[in-house]
Formats: structure tokens, C-alpha cells, sequence
């Protein structure tokens, strides 16, 4: 028996020896798990599959700026589940998304809250069109404006009035100069929702932190991983063991470092 053992883990060894050494050679596309990738992105097709933005149309031509899987699923950053949940269920009247990429959040947020004016921020000018169509294509263009990057000045404008206002901000690192309620006072009132990133600059969490402990409840959210459990599809390409990996994998979103968000309220 330990003779077999042996033998069959001398075949284990083999196996990821010879994995090792195609690894590097084989063109990404044709790895197991790009394949797997793309059958369970067909079985998507081009609408979100679940969480708050379930029923998002997606153009075709996104898929060359973004691995679009994730948000196909509707898996995408499921970290903020909540805290967008409970957007969509105050209402806001203003929404203002800075580091818009293709328009996942300006589309989904224009789509789940019908009242909303939405603005949106992406210095990318191809992303600035794609958001364009993907607003068209969903039917909220009218509600959603599009515009280059965005400056302190900009935020200022964007943020001030007595609307309702959510800001939700990805700017890899750029929070820091763009955060600031002494530079833009109408965030002492705005709702916001900011993914830091301290891997940039190891003072953001606590700069932000400080910045906006006097006006808003802070609530810190970590990354945590995805489970066969998150999959919103019936695992269309069967189950076992080796193809549950498969699935958790597809929903990975290729982070450089384990990120955290602040869901900041405003206190009553």
C-alpha cells in the first residue's frame, strides 16, 4: 500500500512539476482556468446576474477594458453589499462617482435609485465613452453626466446644493487630496462610500479617518474571500471539488493587495 502511495505521489509531483514548467510558456487564454473563465462568462451573457445591480446591461466592448466577469456575476466588491443597499433604499438625490471606469456603480446606482442624478468623474476619455453607452443602453442616460478627471474644484462643485448627496470614490490613492471637508465643506453632509488605498499610501486610513470622525459614523470594511456560496449562477458547467475551485476563482478580481472600504455617514 505505501508502495502505491508512493507511486501516486511521485505521479502528484510529476504533475505539478510539468504545470510549473508550461506555466510561464502557455498563452494566457489557453491556461484551464481562462477557459473555464469563458464558458461561465457565456453562460452570464451580457447581463449582471446578481446583487444590488442585478438586471445591468453590459456593451460588448467593455470587455476590452475590464475582466468583466466579476461584475457579469454581480460579485463584484460584494464587500459593499450593504452599505449600497441601504443607498438605494434612502434614495439619494445626487450620486457622484469619482474613478467611474466603465460605469458599474454610475449605471447600477442610476438603475436602482430612478430619481437620481448621477455624476461621474473618469479621466480615462475611452471610459468616458463607454459609460455614455452603457447609460444608453440601460436607459438612464438622460440622468447621468460624464466627465473628465476630477480636481478638488470639481468635487466642490459637484457635492455643494442641498441635494441628498452619495459620493463613491476609487482613485487609487488620490482620496487623500480630494477627501478633504476643509476643502470641500459640503462632505461634511454627504454619504460616502471610499475604497482606501494604503498600499499607495500607508496615511490614508487614518488621515481619512480623522478627517471625518466629527461628522460621520465610520463603518470599515475588509475584503474578504469569495465561496462557492457567492456564485449566483447554478453552476452551470457542473460541481465537484476541483470545479468549485474553478468557480470561486472566476469571481477573483486580480487585486494587487488585500483592500478595505469606509462606508462614512453622516451623524444625525
Amino acid at each position: 500500500m505505501s508502495e502505491n502511495l508512493n507511486e501516486h505521489g511521485s505521479r502528484a509531483g510529476l504533475a505539478e512539476r510539468m504545470k510549473a514548467l508550461l506555466r510561464p510558456v502557455m498563452p494566457l487564454r489557453y491556461r484551464p482556468q481562462a477557459i473555464f473563465d469563458r464558458l461561465v462568462e457565456r453562460a452570464a451573457g451580457d447581463v449582471v446576474r446578481g446583487g444590488p445591480f442585478k438586471g445591468v446591461k453590459y456593451i460588448d466592448e467593455a470587455r476590452q477594458q475590464f475582466r468583466l466577469l466579476p461584475r457579469l456575476l454581480g460579485t463584484y466588491e460584494i464587500e459593499l453589499w450593504g452599505p449600497l443597499e441601504q443607498a438605494i433604499d434612502r434614495g439619494y438625490q445626487r450620486i457622484v462617482n469619482v474613478g467611474a471606469g466603465e460605469g458599474y456603480y454610475v449605471v447600477g446606482l442610476a438603475r436602482a435609485i430612478p430619481a437620481a442624478e448621477v455624476i461621474a468623474f473618469e479621466d480615462n476619455r475611452q471610459r468616458q465613452r463607454l459609460i455614455g453607452k452603457m447609460a444608453a443602453l440601460n436607459g438612464v442616460a438622460e440622468r447621468v453626466s460624464v466627465h473628465g478627471r476630477c480636481e478638488v474644484a470639481d468635487l466642490r462643485d459637484a457635492v455643494g446644493g442641498d441635494e441628498d448627496c452619495l459620493v463613491v470614490m476609487d482613485v487609487e490613492g488620490a482620496e487623500m487630496a480630494l477627501l478633504d471637508p476643509h476643502t470641500v465643506p459640503d462632505l461634511a453632509r454627504c454619504a460616502v462610500l471610499v475604497e482606501i488605498h494604503d498600499f499607495v499610501d500607508s496615511n490614508l486610513s487614518s488621515v481619512i479617518r480623522s478627517r471625518f470622525a466629527p461628522t460621520h459614523d465610520i463603518v470599515e470594511i475588509d475584503q474578504r474571500a469569495r465561496t462557492l456560496a457567492d456564485f449566483p449562477l447554478r453552476t452551470p458547467l457542473g460541481s465537484g471539488r476541483l470545479l468549485a475551485r474553478r468557480y470561486v476563482k472566476a469571481m477573483d478580481e486580480g487585486r494587487p493587495a488585500k483592500m478595505n472600504w469606509f462606508s462614512m455617514t453622516p451623524k444625525r
